[in-house]
């Protein structure tokens, strides 16, 4: 996206990948400065996405992941507030937290109801499995919270799911989930949700400035 001059901005909190990332995103600016004011920027932080505690993170991650930060988490009101430059950007989120989004998604709704209203796309990865974080009745309150904010207040439509498998560790779905129909053996969704009250709001002037790859 930033070669298509977007801003992007890059999180991930895994202490083991903190410096190929650094050195990844400062070969990309520079090869973006170098296009001059039509290229887009990426700027990498080390840090993460939360829910209301830094501590329910824990847990989530996998051993070939590494471990994270957990000092470095952020939950999403704050990420946007504190980098987002351009308060009415519009704005794309892409989430894959092994199992975090639950937390995320919900703590951001009833911080900051309106929040969620400004993507005009989310993609992620939502994880079903106990070993990430898709626990007891706690989860299910979040899985169905996660369908009524997104959902029924916010108007995000699904446009686009994929099945994926997932390591063996996590394979062993939530038995709620799956007496509702969710494959026992299936760790996780990428999905691709659309927010139809953004994108309609999108002129067509806009739409062919982003072709030529000029981002807002």
């Amino acid at each position: 996206l930033a070669e298509y001059g977007c801003e992007v901005l890059a999180f991930d909190p895994t202490i083991s990948r903190r410096h190929s990332h650094e050195r990844q995103a400062e070969a990309l600016e520079k090869r973006l400065a170098s296009r001059g004011r039509k290229a887009g920027r990426l700027a990498f932080h080390f840090s993460g996405l939360r829910g209301a505690s830094a501590h329910q993170q824990q847990g989530a991650n996998r051993s070939s992941y590494g471990a994270v930060a957990v000092d470095r988490l952020l939950d999403l009101p704050t990420i946007v507030r504190r980098f987002v430059r351009n308060g009415e950007a519009n704005l794309i989120l892409k989430v894959d937290c092994e199992g975090c989004e639950w937390e995320a998604i919900d703590f951001a709704a009833r911080a900051d109801p309106r929040l969620l209203s400004r993507f005009s796309l989310i993609i992620l990865e939502v994880h079903v499995v106990e070993s990430l974080l898709m626990r007891g009745e706690h989860g299910l309150a979040l899985f169905s919270s996660f369908y009524d904010t997104l959902v029924d207040v916010h108007g995000f439509r699904l446009s686009y799911l994929h099945e994926n498998p997932g390591g063996y560790p996590d394979r062993h779905v939530h038995p709620e989930l799956q007496s509702l129909g969710l494959k026992a053996s299936l760790c996780c969704y990428e999905i691709v949700l659309v927010n139809p009250k953004v994108v309609a709001s999108v002129r067509a002037t806009d739409i062919a400035r982003k072709v030529e790859g000029r981002c807002e």
